[in-house]
């Protein structure tokens, strides 16, 4: 007899991951009704989420309680599958787990990667005996996939301190080696199928993970879930020249955040502007990571439309302007200026 599916959506980050478990989520009736279960592994189904993360939390610690939590966590899974063909579990830690997002060392050591594959290991010992396993794993263009990861990261992670974008392509370097993941994946996990992000975004990402694992749903399910929109670059180079002049608070990040996305942040006219200093570097960060065999997964880049200006001090001035205007505008005028724009600091 078959064993049933399980499709393990391992991410990665910024590909839409968070927009595709909405949408199953809100989907869990229709999704049973067509024999496949999308697993809500703690009483808030809104959480579902947030649990399939947990059980691979649990599976990367150590100690013998995690043990009986994964366990129990994978009872939970396969009693919710009872009667389906397929079960999805989702969650885009598995691309990344064990390597820090804040902590200023190499992220890529041997102790880190063995514990890693200990990790992938034990989920598939978790699953094997019971599940078909099959990996999905989405990519973009990597140097889209760091600014991505990297804005995502300044903007809503809390820290301490300057976190430098040059400093962020170091440490997180591991993330970069695409052929490294997926044959880790591949090896300790189950056999992947790679996709494309930029051909499912422009297909619609939740019609093409449906079309991946052979489910329709009412354009009504697919509709309400959204990427989640992300700080321009401009925003993140204003953001690092106000983090020269003061300490920036997570609030403050989140408020610049909002700012750009409000669409009030000026944007310089003319080409696509760039977290790389020069065209060289990103010619070397693409050079360094490139996996030819990965191509055909994304676009080619238009060197004609790229900006690699950074943010002079004019710019900086007109931008820290609109900044105070907006936040004028949202709170009445009682809001106190950012530091130096009136030439004293904050209280």
């Amino acid at each position: 007899m078959n064993k049933p599916v399980l499709y393990i959506h391992a991410g990665s980050h910024k590909t839409g991951t968070t927009a595709i478990q909405q949408a199953m989520r809100a989907a869990r009736g229709e999704l049973r009704r067509q024999g496949v279960c999308w697993p809500v592994l703690r009483s808030n189904p809104e959480h579902s989420k947030l649990a399939h993360s947990k059980l691979v939390r649990v599976a990367y610690a150590e100690g013998l309680r995690h043990r009986v939590h994964e366990r129990w966590l994978v009872g939970r899974l396969r009693w919710q599958g009872r009667g389906c063909t397929k079960t999805i579990f989702s969650s885009e830690k598995i691309y990344r787990i064990g390597y820090e997002f804040f902590e200023h060392a190499e992220q890529d050591t041997p102790g880190k990667r063995e514990r890693r594959v200990r990790c992938l290991r034990r989920l598939r010992t978790l699953f094997e005996d019971h599940f078909d396993i099959r990996v999905l794993l989405y990519l973009r263009r990597v140097d889209e996939f760091a600014e991505s990861m990297y804005k995502e990261l300044q903007f809503r992670k809390p820290y301490a301190g300057s976190f430098r974008f040059e400093d962020f392509l170091v440490q997180q370097r591991a993330l970069f080696r695409y052929a490294d993941q997926v044959q880790e994946l591949q090896q300790y996990l189950g056999p992947v199928s790679l996709q494309s992000y930029d051909e499912a975004r422009r297909r619609g990402l939740v019609e093409h993970f449906c079309g991946l694992v052979g489910v329709t749903l009412p354009a009504r399910l697919q509709s309400g879930s959204r990427v989640r929109r992300s700080a321009s670059n401009t925003a993140s180079l204003f953001l690092n020249r106000l983090a020269e002049e003061r300490p920036i608070a997570l609030e403050d990040r989140l408020e610049v955040l909002e700012f750009s996305l409000s669409g009030r942040l000026p944007e310089p006219e003319g080409g696509v502007r760039s977290l790389w200093p020069s065209r060289a570097s990103l010619e070397s960060f693409l050079q360094q990571h490139r996996e030819p065999a990965l191509d055909h997964l994304f676009p080619a880049i238009e060197w004609g439309e790229m900006r690699f200006d950074g943010m002079s001090d004019r710019e900086f001035e007109a931008n820290r302007s609109a900044f105070e205007d907006w936040r004028r505008a949202r709170t009445g005028g009682t809001r106190d200026p950012v530091d130096g724009a009136d030439g004293s600091p904050n209280a």
